[in-house]
């Protein structure tokens, strides 16, 4: 078939994880529902449900407060996407959203943390970096908990207990969010100073969450 033609010579041409090669596979997909093409996606959840506690933190989880400086891969947030990819190398998957006239790129990375394996994320807007996550891919509890009082300790919060989902905020702004629901472990480091499409996003996810959850007004109350 000549979308198969079509879409290898765009891969080349574009490079396999560019944003113009992700939309074009989308759209011929939808036009084509028999099409098989394999892209390499970080997520096939919905993107918008990675910033869930992040535009709007939840009211009902606790904050500790920390003078260490919160970041992730020791990479302050603001760091160009150019630079990230010069530290880490090559990308292993991908992921984009649009939001107003920009697009967030999401560049991912297979590694091994604390003797398990997770998926790291980097999100940028404007090749600037504003999120980054850690996905656990196995859910252990036993283990949660010990990571959850190691994060505790690297921080300087002189609490040992079993919450499993809190935030951990620095002096410049800077979040953590350690989260456990039960199914999956993720750790979000975060400052939304750095999106630069702060308010556009907000209204994309809040929008999103109002829409799709059945009881949207109870849940957006608790938040």
């Amino acid at each position: 078939m000549f979308q198969y033609l079509y879409l290898s010579i765009a891969k080349a041409l574009y490079g396999e994880f560019s944003e113009k090669y992700f939309f074009l596979v989308d759209e011929y997909k939808k036009k084509y529902p028999q099409l098989y093409v394999s892209i390499n996606k970080c997520f096939k959840t919905n993107e918008k449900l990675k910033f869930e506690g992040v535009i709007i933190k939840k009211l009902c989880i606790p904050v500790y407060k920390t003078s260490e400086s919160i970041q992730i891969e020791h990479l302050e947030f603001g760091t160009h996407i150019k630079d990230i990819i010069r530290l880490k190398g090559r990308i292993n998957c991908a992921n984009y959203l649009k939001i107003g006239e920009g697009t967030i790129k999401i560049i991912g990375y297979h590694e091994k943390m604390l003797n398990s394996s997770v998926r790291l994320s980097f999100f940028v807007l404007n090749g600037i970096f504003f999120l980054g996550e850690y996905h656990f891919y196995k859910y252990d509890k036993t283990r949660n908990i010990s990571i959850a009082n190691t994060f505790r300790k690297k921080y300087g919060i002189n609490e040992t207990d079993d919450e499993l989902n809190f935030y951990i905020e620095d002096e410049q702004g800077s979040n953590l969010y350690f989260r456990d629901d039960g199914f999956s472990l993720s750790i979000k480091y975060f400052n939304t100073a750095y999106c630069s499409s702060f308010d556009q996003l907000q209204n994309l996810i809040l929008g999103k969450v109002a829409g799709n959850q059945t009881e949207s007004r109870k849940t957006l109350k608790q938040i």
